[in-house]
């Protein structure tokens, strides 16, 4: 037997969800009310976050694709968002420290990360 790690598929859907809701959607609203913006209602919510999450999408997509030689665009992404061109090691400092704070966000971090690197899923125990 191996001692490869390998999440389920529920395990995996698990770890996006505590992400998404205990992490980074707080760390969105966070930012939104930092600028002024505060939904008024939970649809709102929802529909802010849906837009910040297809932008954050477009914004890696047009980052991978712009020149790094690009001061404009360096200095745009800075700006929406300030983690995205730390250097490699000040970002896992940034990470360890979450992790340390909330364990469950280690195991979900992993688990998340396995999957996104193409990691393969154990089947589900019924």
């Amino acid at each position: 037997m191996s001692n490869e790690f390998k999440p389920t598929k529920k395990q995996a859907e698990e770890a996006v969800a505590f992400l998404n809701n205990e992490i980074i959607a707080p760390a969105f609203f966070t930012r939104l009310a930092e600028h002024g913006i505060q939904p008024r209602t939970e649809k709102e919510a929802q529909q802010l976050y849906q837009i910040g999450m297809a932008l954050q999408g477009a914004q890696t997509r047009q980052t991978k694709a712009a020149s790094d030689d690009n001061p404009f665009l360096t200095e745009a992404l800075n700006r929406i968002n300030p983690t995205a061109n730390l250097p490699a090691a000040e970002m896992e400092e940034y990470a360890k420290a979450a992790a340390e704070q909330l364990p469950l966000a280690k195991a979900a971090a992993l688990v998340y990360a396995h999957v996104a690197q193409g990691g393969e899923l154990a089947e589900d125990e019924e």
